[in-house]
């Protein structure tokens, strides 16, 4: 071949095997079929580039980088893997969570349902779609999941909607984070506690809730506030999360 890199890079001479080097690799040892590959120094790989746009095999575009669509949450996904880390026992496949998971619960102002959607956007991280509707309140909390969608909008009342973004790490450990839009402000924030799988798709989730929670009462003691505090996250802020048929 007659074409060069420039003219320290003629392809076929001895330069030409260091950029076959560099796209084959080279043999760990000798005879091996298992091969390493080493990046060539900064100037090289200047060449090869300069090269490649050259004869078009690579264009201009090709060599720009588009920024992630979210930013903080594929940085939050770094984080939170846990690769360096020897005792990692995940086995959960990010594919067996997505889906639709939805949870009733039941106070005196009514029947609320949670509808969690997690749709997959690469391996352990999800776009989150959240919806709380309240309904007023029923017999069995959990037979509005059965209700059909004509009787779902003829009884709704409220209807919030929550967008983000969910974080699996490899510990299977997964991290639900929701803002509310529109006239729905707030924050929806989830850890997986516990989950349930059946050689498929997860049948269930058991959701904890978590934000800022304060209590306080002048005739208690500390303590007993306390307790308190930690029946009202053990009622109210443990959810199970069903598949939506």
């Amino acid at each position: 071949m007659t074409r060069t890199l420039d003219a320290r890079f003629e392809i076929g001479g001895r330069n030409g095997e260091r950029l076959r080097q560099f796209v084959e690799g080279t043999p760990v040892t000798a005879g091996s079929e298992e091969k390493r590959l080493t990046v060539p120094e900064d100037y090289r790989l200047a060449a090869i580039r300069d090269f490649l746009l050259k004869v078009g095999y690579l264009s201009e575009q090709d060599l720009m980088e588009e920024p992630p669509s979210d930013p903080a949450a594929v940085a939050l996904h770094e984080y939170l893997q846990v690769s360096q880390d020897k005792d990692a026992v995940g086995e959960l496949p990010s594919e067996a969570l997505e889906g639709s998971f939805e949870a009733c619960s039941q106070n005196n102002r009514g029947t609320h349902l949670a509808r969690l959607t997690l749709n997959l956007i690469s391996d352990g991280l999800f776009q989150v779609d959240h919806f709380i509707e309240e309904y007023p309140a029923a017999e069995a909390p959990e037979n509005v999941r059965q209700w059909s969608e004509q009787k779902r909008r003829r009884c709704l009342q409220i209807k919030r909607k929550y967008v983000g973004w969910a974080v699996k790490n490899e510990n299977d450990c997964l991290y639900v984070f929701a803002k509310g839009v529109r006239f729905s402000p707030g924050l929806v924030n989830y850890i997986l506690t516990d989950y349930c799988e059946q050689s498929g798709p997860v049948d269930w989730l058991l959701l904890q809730e978590y934000g800022y929670i304060a209590y306080s009462s002048n005739e208690e003691e500390p303590s007993e506030a306390r307790k308190t505090v930690l029946n009202l996250l053990e009622r109210q802020y443990l959810h199970s999360f069903q598949r939506a048929q």
